[in-house]
């Protein structure tokens, strides 16, 4: 039997690819600040995936650089961005 390919599959060997949603929150909080010196005065912030949401591992995945689709989920976790914006 060494090397024989058995191709016939019953209804427990086929997988019944089920991939579990996910939802992912984003937030993002800007302020314009009155100013007279300058045309306008803007800080900001975001916060991406701010429930820290793994994405789904999923069995057909490239195995050498993530367990899932990093093309449909989110990869990198929580993220912050913090920035202002001036114009002079």
């Amino acid at each position: 039997d060494s090397g024989a390919y058995d191709n016939t599959f019953s209804a427990t060997a086929i997988a019944d690819n089920d991939v579990p949603a996910r939802v992912y929150f984003d937030t993002t909080v800007q302020y314009e600040i009155p100013q007279t010196t300058l045309s306008r005065v803007q800080v900001y912030g975001r916060v991406t995936n701010v429930f820290d949401q793994d994405p789904p591992v999923l069995a057909n995945a490239n195995q050498n650089s993530a367990p899932t689709n990093t093309a449909l989920y989110d990869v990198g976790g929580r993220s912050f961005v913090v920035g202002a914006r001036l114009d002079f």
